[in-house]
């Protein structure tokens, strides 16, 4: 019922923990891993997933584009390679679509290290302000924690390649026009905070508000993107 989908850049040192949480689900799932990078991702994907494919360079909006192309089952669910799912997590996945007329629905994210600034700036950034926007009528799929109807994320366009910052959150405004999209509090995951540690936390929470501003206010293409997976020097 469900396929989900990973887009893994650089992730050896988190990839195994993601796919770990996800074959503990009580529910059998359908694990697509969109592979790039020159670390050792790709043969500890192949231990756990039902699909290993890769994309070279192209960014986080193709390789969920393609990892979606793979998917057999009729729900999507995306996350990110340094996330690890809640036990309960495909459960409330199947309960949610089978009994509320939805075509999306998003989740909470909170942090895996529990340090107290993270949870903190996790609870607001990731945790209250979407249950606000989602009040307001903004929808907020956000990135590691998104789930949608494959025929209507398709309808919707997919996610734009062009895209490499808040992909997650435009993608939503489009597929809000297909039906009800939701923020469901109980669909939660765990993720990395650290592209906001390496680069800090202020400047990449105004990273993400700038370009808010440029892609739904002054309707262009930001050049600035987020650092996808890890990168070595």
């Amino acid at each position: 019922m469900i396929s989900v989908v990973i887009p893994a850049k650089n992730e050896a040192y988190v990839i195994g923990d993601c796919l770990r949480s996800l074959r503990r689900q009580k529910i059998d799932l359908e694990i697509i891993v969109v592979c790039s990078g020159w670390d050792d991702t790709e043969n500890i994907a192949k231990e756990y997933a039902d699909i290993v494919v890769r994309d070279e360079g192209r960014g986080p909006s193709a390789a969920r584009n393609l990892g979606a192309m793979k998917a057999s089952n009729k729900i999507l669910a995306f996350i990110d390679a340094d996330s690890m799912v809640d036990s309960q997590w495909s459960k409330e996945i199947v309960s949610s679509f089978s009994s509320q007329d939805i075509v999306a629905m998003g989740g909470i994210i909170l942090p895996r290290d529990f340090s107290l600034k993270s949870s903190l700036i996790m609870s607001f950034t990731t945790n209250i302000f979407p249950r606000i926007a989602t009040k307001l009528g903004l929808v907020m799929l956000q990135g590691p924690n998104t789930t949608v109807l494959k025929d209507v994320f398709w309808k919707a366009g997919g996610y734009n390649e062009n895209l490499h910052i808040l992909e997650d959150l435009e993608i939503g405004q489009r597929i809000k026009k297909f039906g009800k999209v939701i923020l469901n509090p109980n669909l939660r995951v765990f993720s990395s905070t650290r592209r906001f540690s390496e680069e800090g936390w202020l400047k990449a929470t105004l990273k993400y508000w700038k370009a808010f501003v440029e892609i739904f206010l002054l309707k262009h293409t930001p050049q600035v993107e987020y650092s996808f997976g890890h990168h070595f020097h």
